[in-house]
């Protein structure tokens, strides 16, 4: 998804995974897997995104004992 503002995107991926993370989780431990959320900024003709995280998308990243990167690139 594409956006000036990473909350959209946040939101958007909370839907999807939205009661499922205990689900996830167990998934998780039980094949010794780990979860990363990757967020990729592109600064195109000088507009930068804006960087957000909102607490429903901390504590989503909590449950599921995940990591964020967050790269930046000038376009």
């Amino acid at each position: 998804m594409n956006s000036l503002f990473l909350e959209e995107v946040n939101d958007s991926l909370l839907k999807k995974i939205k009661g499922s993370e205990s689900i996830i989780f167990q998934y998780m431990t039980e094949h010794n897997l780990l979860a990363k959320f990757n967020i990729i900024l592109e600064i195109v003709d000088g507009q930068t995104a804006s960087l957000y995280f909102n607490r429903a998308f901390l504590k989503c990243i909590e449950q599921l004992q995940a990591e964020v990167d967050i790269d930046t690139y000038v376009l």
